[in-house]
């Protein structure tokens, strides 16, 4: 988070003789408190995002899998599976032997780890807890209305300012990292569609019956 002012911070609200002095004090809390709850109402928005980018990459992941991975393993298990010498002749014309690696295996196994990867990263997206988007009113109001810990308006104020902003501190190393769970969850589908193409392609999936 910028700071707007140097040093901002690092008093406690509470102990300042600065807030009580100002007769602005209670429209500047209010302006950093509403402040904050505009930045964790971003985070929110941010972390819904990233959760529906999540669910459309397990619907991709699956399209691949139902169509191309069915074609692929259906072909592989063929009895009129291609052999080595319908292969491409540019992978076993110098030597056979060295280049006819048995391909659509490989293929087909590299496209259900990317597959297992991305379910297992965006499954994990949506059990991440610990989240913290609001306050509990209970909480406040037994926290600075009652007892010797009582506070003002303005100094209420500026206590939960300071505390949205540790809450949107926490909230944004945890969106830093599901986001780059995402992109990575993105890699992983799209070598699975490469590796499911080339598994079809490999074992003339598209061209069995």
């Amino acid at each position: 988070m910028v700071e707007v002012f140097a040093g901002m911070g690092e008093k406690d609200p509470i102990e300042s003789k600065e807030l009580a002095e100002r007769n602005d004090a209670v429209l500047i809390n209010e302006l950093a408190y509403k402040q904050g709850l505009d930045l964790m109402s971003d985070q929110r928005d941010r972390l819904r995002t990233v959760r529906q980018r999540a669910t459309v990459l397990i619907a991709l992941s699956g399209l691949a899998a139902t169509f191309l991975g069915r074609a692929a393993l259906a072909a592989s298990n063929s009895p009129r599976q291609p052999t080595c010498g319908e292969i491409p002749a540019l992978l076993c014309a110098e030597n056979p032997t060295r280049f006819c690696v048995d391909v659509p295996t490989i293929a087909i196994g590299g496209a259900l780890l990317c597959m297992l990867l991305t379910v297992i990263i965006c499954l994990w997206m949506f059990s991440t807890k610990q989240w913290y988007f609001a306050m509990h009113p209970v909480g406040i109001i037994n926290q600075f209305t009652y007892g010797k810990a009582s506070r003002s308006y303005e100094v209420t104020l500026a206590v939960l300012a300071v505390k949205i902003e540790e809450n949107y501190d926490s909230n944004k190393s945890k969106l830093k990292r599901m986001f780059f769970a995402l992109n990575f969850a993105i890699v992983a589908v799209f070598l699975q569609y490469l590796f499911w193409l080339l598994a079809v392609a490999f074992t003339g999936g598209l061209f069995h019956g």
